[in-house]
């Protein structure tokens, strides 16, 4: 976050953004395989989230092929075979396919009520249940896992960060302990109160948030380039040209509208030291 400034103070950025992150994981060691447990959870979670929707169609076309008839070359064969099936009852099917010039399987469909028991019998519309709780169950394990994977790694980031900033307040506190009055006479109290509170915060929330969202993003991007080349490759192609143009639009505005961000942060930073400088003195004052 911004430090409060003085009228006409250019904005600080930061001199070694690259150090600072090399410090920053430098400092998280501590919590290293929780750290890489929790992204490593994360990534199965996207992935099982990816999955399902593929095993939801397989279900949609089980359900679907059992409203349809079974009426196929291979269906009609196994019935002229049949010798369940009587010699009657397949000349009668002759009978109706030819008296009615059926020569698609829309026709006969539309003949279902006259055939014979015994050949509608095995014909008929009919869903396989039990793939039907077979692909229902694996859909219901899936989102479960998926949901306690990611419940797990949110807990092991939330400690994670929780005890990161901890420590760093307990050295921010010490380090404060150390300075000569001479410091606090140069910086306002708001601006030190809001490298305590604020900015730990925020390195906090983001390390809370911002690794697992990444891994997670990235796992859900490459799977779903994956699995849209998978099913239709043109459709797949179509979309990532259409992205590609949006995103370049989007870094046309963010272009224009990064100094407006600049400045927004740079009066959030004022008031929330001049906010924590006049509540810090209340009782003094």
């Amino acid at each position: 976050m911004p430090r409060p400034m003085e009228p006409g103070r250019i904005p600080l950025k930061s001199k070694d953004f690259k150090g600072s992150m090399k410090r920053l994981f430098k400092s998280l060691d501590k919590w290293k395989y929780i750290l890489v447990f929790a992204l490593f959870l994360a990534m199965i979670s996207a992935i099982l989230a990816l999955v399902a929707p593929n095993k939801l169609s397989n279900l949609t076309d089980t359900i679907t092929n059992g409203l349809t008839p079974k009426i196929t070359d291979t269906t009609m064969n196994s019935i002229m075979n049949d010798p369940s099936i009587s010699y009657d009852d397949k000349m009668e099917l002759l009978n109706i396919i030819g008296n009615n010039n059926i020569s698609t399987k829309e026709e006969l469909i539309s003949m279902l009520d006259e055939l014979p028991t015994s050949i509608y019998e095995k014909i008929k519309p009919s869903i396989d249940m039990k793939s039907v709780y077979s692909i229902a169950l694996l859909l219901a394990s899936l989102y479960i896992i998926s949901a306690l994977l990611n419940y797990i790694q949110s807990f092991s980031m939330a400690t994670v960060s929780n005890n990161y900033a901890k420590g760093l307040r307990t050295k921010i506190s010490k380090k404060i302990n150390q300075l000569p009055l001479k410091y606090f006479d140069q910086h306002e109290t708001g601006d030190i109160l809001s490298r305590i509170t604020n900015d730990v915060d925020t390195v906090a929330m983001n390390m809370n948030h911002s690794l697992s969202i990444l891994v997670t993003s990235i796992t859900l991007l490459v799977g779903s380039v994956l699995m849209m080349f998978i099913t239709n490759y043109i459709m797949a192609i179509v979309a990532i040209i259409t992205s590609l143009l949006g995103f370049g639009f989007m870094g046309v505005i963010l272009s224009k509208s990064q100094k407006y961000f600049i400045q927004r942060q740079t009066e959030l930073g004022n008031l929330n030291g001049h906010i924590d400088e006049v509540y810090s003195g209340h009782n003094v004052v």
